[in-house]
């Protein structure tokens, strides 16, 4: 193998033939924090998986104002969608949040080997259909939840997560691009669940004081 796919859980799936022509048409791509990927609506030249870093997935309002759709960790891809399209534009925006090191396969090339290779053709499939899922559940949460529910469900998940070197640490303007809002109305729920004794905000810092009365706001079984 030319590039190291070793934490890529998509390759895991492939056969070692399937694998071997993958790792064959792909190359490297480095960016530093803030750089972009993709822009939206330009022509898709290929898809991306995170080696190193971490990629945000976003939208833009007319307004100007910024909506996050996802955040891609290491082992994990995305811009798979107009790689399978007919009219190849880029759905969305990416760019790094992290200095990142991604691999990256073109699009006609996804395309021949998926006619060659019924492995890699499942293996896209559900790729895309656990990318369906997350964002049937985001559309959901906008659509049904409160934003104090979906604050704290981002606090809940974001607590759960397994510590790592890369992890990443929110501002109010990233924690209000993640659940659909603005920054004042972030730090206002913030202030409202301090004085509520669930959570203590320390130079910086959010603690959680009481995780289970916060699963409980997201969870629609708050009483207040």
């Amino acid at each position: 193998m030319q590039n190291n796919w070793k934490i890529i859980a998509f390759f895991e799936k492939l056969s070692a033939e399937s694998a071997q022509a993958m790792d064959a048409c792909a190359w490297q791509v480095h960016f530093l924090d803030g750089d972009p990927v993709v822009w939206e609506d330009d022509v898709c030249r290929a898809m991306y998986f995170v080696q190193m870093g971490a990629v945000e997935i976003y939208r833009t309002a007319i307004d100007g104002r910024e909506h996050t759709l996802g955040v891609i960790l290491p082992g994990q891809g995305f811009n798979l969608v107009p790689v399978l399209r007919k009219e190849a534009l880029n759905p969305a925006n990416a760019r790094c949040i992290q200095d990142s090191s991604l691999l990256a396969v073109g699009r006609e090339d996804v395309q021949r080997l998926m006619r060659q290779y019924p492995d890699l053709t499942v293996a896209l499939a559900e790729e895309m259909a656990e990318r369906l899922e997350m964002m049937t559940r985001k559309a959901g949460a906008l659509a049904l939840q409160s934003v104090r529910q979906r604050l704290a469900a981002f606090l809940v998940n974001e607590a759960e997560k397994e510590r790592t070197e890369t992890d990443i640490y929110w501002t109010r303007d990233d924690m209000a691009r993640q659940i659909g809002t603005v920054r004042d109305v972030v730090g206002r729920n913030l202030r409202e669940l301090e004085a509520e004794g669930v959570l203590r905000r320390e130079k910086g810092n959010i603690l959680l004081l009481d995780r289970e009365r916060l699963t409980e706001i997201a969870e629609g079984r708050d009483t207040t």
